[in-house]
C-alpha cells in the first residue's frame, strides 16, 4: 500500500510521494487540487491501448513538458487518456487543454465526463477554466459537481482499535479463535482484537523501526504471515535501514516468530506492503516502491519474482479468485489488473466509462463483488465493483461508503461470514513524509467498519 499518487495538493498524497514512483508524479502534476465522489452506474467499456509510436508513460513525459504549448499538451493527454480512460486528473487536464485552445464545446464535455465519475470539484477553483462561467451548460456541471458531494453511509462500525498511535494498515481474521488481528505501521506489531472484545498486543516486527503493514491469516498452516518495511513512518526508523523489506510469518497461536525471508538486496529500494493468500497456500506480495510483484510457493525456500518492475506502475491491493490460478491486483495509477500465476502475464480488467478507477488501494473479493477501498481521490471512498461471471471485467460500481466523517483514509479489508470489514482512518493522512505528525494534526483510534455484502 504504500506508495499511492493522488491530487497534487493535500496532505493524504504527501505522506506516500516519496515512495511513489515518478511516473505517476508526472500523471498527477498534469492538474492540480483535489477530488471527491458519488456513485454511477454504465455499460462495460474494454480498456483500450494507448495509440502512437511510444507508451503511455512517455506521453506522460511528454505532456508534463509541453505546458507552453497547448496543442501539444493535448496531443500527449489524449494518448494518455486512451489507455488510462478512468484516470480523473487527466479528464480536468484534458478540459484545461481545450479551453487553452478556445475550444470551449470540448472542455464543457471533459468537464461533464469530470463529473459522471461521481467526483466533485469547484471547477472556479482552476482559474484555467474561468472563460467557461459565461457558457450555460457550465452551471449545470458546477451543479452536478456539487451534488456529487452528498455522503453515502451503507456501513457501520463494527469496532474501535485502543490506542491512537497505531496508523493501523491492514485486518484479517483468525476463524478458529474468532478474532481479528490488525496490523500498526507507528508501532511495528500485530493487535489482536478477541471475541470479548480485549485487545492486546499479538506479535512484533523483529527490528525496531520497521512497519508492519499487511496481515493475513493462514489457518491450515497455523500461520499469521506479514509484510515489514523500514519506514520512517515506524517509531525507532533508522535510514540506515531504507529500502529494507521482508516477508515474515508468526505462529498463529502464539505471535512468535517462526520465519524470516527479506526480500533480495539489488541495489534498489523496495517495501513489501499488500499481501493475499491463495487457496494452495500460495502468498503473493506487491511491492508499490518498486512495482514489482513477488510470489512464495507453499514448498518455497525464498521469494521469487512474479512481475518484474515496469509493468505495473504501484501495484496495491490483491485478492485471489477462487481458481487460484490467477491474482487480481489495484494499481493506483491504473486500475485494476489480473496477473497470471502461470506466466505472470499482466492484462486489465475492462471497467465502466464512468469509473475513476485510480487510487485504490485495498481489495477484497467476496463472491462477484470486489471491495474497493479508495484513498487517492478526495473524498476517499469504499466502492462496489460488481465482477462478471468470470470475475474478469468490471461490469458495475456503487458506492458504499463516501463522504462521511468516520471515513478519512480507508486502507484495507476482510471477508468474514457475508460482512467486509474495513479500515476507515488509517491516519496517514496526518503525517508528514518524515513521519512527524502534521503541525495542528493528531492521531486517532482506528475505526473498523463493516458492510454486508452477502444477504
Amino acid at each position: 500500500m504504500i506508495s499511492r499518487s493522488g491530487a497534487t495538493s493535500g496532505p493524504f498524497w504527501r505522506n506516500r510521494c516519496m515512495l511513489f514512483p515518478v511516473i505517476t508524479l508526472l500523471i498527477v502534476t498534469l492538474a492540480t487540487g483535489c477530488s471527491s465522489t458519488r456513485p454511477a452506474a454504465a455499460p462495460t467499456t474494454a480498456v483500450r491501448p494507448a495509440a502512437g509510436d511510444s507508451t503511455w508513460r512517455d506521453h506522460v513525459a511528454a505532456a508534463s513538458q509541453a505546458a507552453g504549448d497547448p496543442a501539444r499538451y493535448r496531443h500527449h493527454l489524449e494518448r494518455v487518456h486512451a489507455e488510462l480512460p478512468g484516470q480523473p486528473q487527466v479528464i480536468w487536464a484534458l478540459a484545461r487543454a481545450e479551453v487553452m485552445l478556445k475550444n470551449p464545446d470540448s472542455a464543457l464535455a471533459w468537464l461533464h465526463r469530470y463529473a459522471d465519475l461521481g467526483l466533485s470539484r469547484d471547477p472556479t477553483s482552476d482559474s484555467v477554466l474561468a472563460p467557461l462561467a459565461a457558457r450555460p451548460e457550465y452551471a449545470a456541471i458546477a451543479a452536478k459537481l456539487g451534488r456529487n458531494r452528498a455522503p453515502v453511509d451503507l456501513g457501520e462500525t463494527a469496532f474501535t482499535l485502543h490506542e491512537a498511535e497505531l496508523i493501523p494498515e491492514d485486518v484479517t481474521y483468525d476463524p478458529g479463535r474468532r478474532r481479528f488481528l490488525v496490523s500498526s505501521v507507528r508501532k511495528g506489531k500485530v493487535i489482536a482484537v478477541e471475541r470479548d472484545g480485549r485487545r492486546r498486543n499479538f506479535a512484533w516486527a523483529d527490528h525496531r523501526g520497521w512497519a508492519i503493514l499487511a496481515v493475513v491469516a493462514d489457518s491450515a498452516r497455523r500461520r499469521l504471515w506479514a509484510t515489514a518495511s523500514a519506514l520512517p513512518q515506524a517509531d525507532g526508523y533508522s535510514p540506515a535501514d531504507s529500502g529494507r523489506t521482508a516477508l515474515l510469518a508468526f505462529d498463529l497461536a502464539s505471535g512468535d516468530l517462526v520465519r524470516r525471508l527479506e526480500q533480495p538486496a539489488d541495489g534498489a529500494p523496495h517495501s513489501l506492503g499488500d499481501i493475499a493468500l491463495g487457496p494452495d497456500g500460495t502468498i503473493v506480495m506487491s511491492d508499490s516502491r518498486s512495482g514489482e510483484l513477488w510470489r512464495l510457493r507453499p514448498d518455497g525456500k525464498a521469494l521469487e519474482l512474479l512481475v518484474p518492475r515496469d509493468v505495473l506502475v504501484s501495484p496495491q491491493g490483491i485478492a485471489f479468485p477462487p481458481d487460484g490460478k490467477r491474482v487480481l491486483v489495484a494499481d493506483y495509477a491504473r486500475g485494476i489488473a489480473q496477473v497470471d500465476l502461470a506466466t505472470g502475464a499482466v492484462s486489465w480488467l475492462p471497467q465502466p466509462r464512468d469509473l475513476a478507477g485510480s487510487g485504490i488501494d485495498g481489495l477484497v473479493l467476496a463472491g462477484r463483488d470486489l471491495i474497493a477501498m479508495q484513498n487517492g481521490i478526495r473524498p476517499p471512498r469504499v466502492l462496489r465493483l460488481k465482477l462478471d461471471r468470470d470475475l474478469a471485467a468490471i461490469e458495475s460500481w456503487s458506492v458504499i461508503e463516501a463522504g462521511t466523517p468516520t471515513l478519512s483514509e480507508p486502507t484495507h479489508g476482510v471477508a468474514v461470514d457475508g460482512w467486509v470489514y474495513y479500515i476507515a482512518n488509517a491516519g496517514w493522512d496526518r503525517l508528514e513524509e518524515d513521519g512527524r505528525v502534521r503541525d495542528g494534526a493528531a492521531l486517532e483510534k482506528g475505526i473498523i467498519r463493516r458492510v454486508l455484502v452477502e444477504e
